[in-house]
């Protein structure tokens, strides 16, 4: 991952599991459901913000790997797979 988003996403990580899971629910579940419309906004715009980072670092081809092999491989699997990806046209502009 990225450094410029690891704060970023480790605060939307937190944010997702902030209530705890009930007998019928995840804590992700929870935490959406209970969210506010303006903190789930926030969220929204956190993650697409991260998206377009993950973006401008591949299309750079800066490296994604934190010099772990096996973090690398697994990258470079999933960078593999996303080759025929299309990002939506909304996204995309």
């Amino acid at each position: 991952m990225p450094p410029s988003i690891q704060s970023r996403f480790e605060a939307l990580r937190e944010a997702m599991q902030a209530v705890p899971p009930t007998e019928r629910e995840t804590s992700v579940q929870v935490s959406v459901r209970k969210m506010s419309p303006a903190d789930t906004g926030l969220l929204m715009r956190s993650i697409l913000a991260m998206f377009g980072e993950l973006v401008r670092v591949r299309v750079s081809g800066e490296r994604l790997g934190n010099g772990d092999r096996k973090a690398d491989i697994h990258i470079a699997k999933f960078e593999h797979t996303q080759n025929n990806a299309r990002v939506p046209t909304f996204l995309a502009g």
